[in-house]
């Protein structure tokens, strides 16, 4: 469900991917943070 969602958002190729070098780097709790708040503005609910 959760990479359906990341999927349909676009988020691993228009987010993820393009950010690995600095989301790497931040703990998990902010990266997951951070992919809820991409989801949400792309009109998508985590």
């Amino acid at each position: 469900m959760v990479y359906q969602q990341m999927s349909e958002g676009n988020c691993i190729n228009s987010y993820l991917v393009p950010h690995y070098e600095v989301l790497h780097t931040q703990g998990t709790e902010s990266v997951v943070e951070d992919i809820e708040e991409y989801i949400g503005i792309k009109g998508g609910a985590v």
